[in-house]
């Protein structure tokens, strides 16, 4: 019989560079998404603002859809590197 070995995860200090999230490409540092973060608290309200009015013109309805396309990105963006920043 063979002895089984339990293996301990690493801390993540103990981790080499080479293996870990490189999260720089999503946000730089953490300020810089509590940044993205506050932006996003700030943009949302605006959203509202088409409630009832996106039949009074095509401009209207682009324009909303301009607004969710961007929310819908930087929500992705705050999302990805909130979750791989727990999984370190």
């Amino acid at each position: 019989m063979s002895e089984k070995k339990s293996k301990k995860v690493p801390l993540r200090k103990e981790v080499p560079p080479e293996f870990t999230w490189d999260l720089s490409p999503v946000f730089k540092n953490d300020e810089e998404w509590e940044k993205a973060y506050k932006k996003l608290e700030r943009q949302i309200p605006q959203i509202v603002e088409f409630k009832g009015k996106l039949s009074n013109s095509p401009e209207t309805l682009r324009k909303c859809l301009d607004l969710s396309n961007k929310l819908e990105q930087l929500i992705e963006r705050l999302s990805v590197y909130a979750n791989l920043k727990f999984t370190e």
